[in-house]
């Protein structure tokens, strides 16, 4: 599922949420039902890494920078770890 100025919701399973693919999204993706352990975050062409992110816990959801860009606010997401995430 891609991502960018997006509201995503997945489906049944395990999805990956592409937030970033080549660029900085405009504005920040919102993820509506991520589920830690079970989905992933994608992001790729960036040459980024877990450790290049701001992770803020917003109230009861979890936004995600990349320095000043908000890529992505996770709604009720209240943790994440780099298992969270593939990059590419």
């Amino acid at each position: 599922m891609l991502g960018g100025n997006s509201t995503i919701t997945g489906g049944a399973g395990d999805d990956q949420f592409s937030i970033a693919v080549g660029q900085i999204p405009n504005s920040a993706n919102v993820v509506t039902d991520f589920t830690s352990g079970e989905d992933v975050l994608g992001i790729a062409g960036l040459g980024i890494g877990f450790s290049d992110l701001s992770i803020t816990q917003v109230n009861a959801d979890t936004l995600i920078s990349l320095g000043n860009d908000e890529l992505a606010t996770l709604l009720g997401v209240n943790s994440l770890s780099p298992a969270d995430f593939v990059f590419a």
